[in-house]
């Protein structure tokens, strides 16, 4: 086998997997094994920027591949080799397609996953920037409004089961056995 395919399916393989940093920690504040930026918060459009090429490159292609391929084209038009399975005429052809399917979702998936990213880090880092003089209007916090509190920026478990003035009793509800 040819050294450069090893190689390319090493590299393939550690770019897919920097795909889970846009769901983990380690996607938000570098490990602290990495030199010069260990254990430092990542600015979202660090991330968010190659994510969002490559999806951009994964989406184009796949779409290429998987058109050419369903008219029994390679990428430069040219027909197919006869030695290759991607006809779906017996069982090799058949497992072959069903194999690469799923690539075909990469780029759209990676797509999602980046959008959302930014969403989160977008709002979290909102909360986060500190306001300076030297900031645009449209960088600074609106201090004008007080900060909204919502259940996934306190530590309180909040309890909606049963209603606020049921869990409320008064010290004559209460009876006390003093025997």
């Amino acid at each position: 086998m040819e050294l450069y395919v090893i190689l390319l399916s090493i590299f393939s393989e550690l770019v897919a997997f920097t795909a889970v940093g846009l769901i983990a920690g380690w996607g938000e504040v570098a490990p602290r094994w990495i030199p010069w930026v260990g254990g430092r918060r990542l600015p979202a459009l660090t991330v968010a920027i190659p994510a969002a090429v490559g999806a951009t490159a994964l989406t184009l292609i796949s779409t290429l591949v998987g058109i050419t391929a369903s008219l029994g084209r390679d990428v430069f038009g040219r027909p197919l080799a006869s030695e290759v399975p991607l006809h779906a005429t017996d069982w090799h052809g058949v497992l072959t397609i069903a194999a690469y399917s799923p690539l075909l979702l990469w780029g759209p998936l990676l797509g999602s996953l980046t959008v959302a990213y930014w969403k989160r880090r977008r709002r979290t880092d909102t909360h986060r920037r500190p306001s300076s003089p030297f900031s645009s209007s449209a960088e600074r916090l609106d201090e004008s409004k007080p900060p909204t509190v919502t259940p996934s920026s306190t530590n309180a478990r909040l309890d909606i089961r049963r209603p606020i003035a049921a869990s409320c009793t008064r010290r004559s509800d209460v009876s006390v056995n003093a025997g």
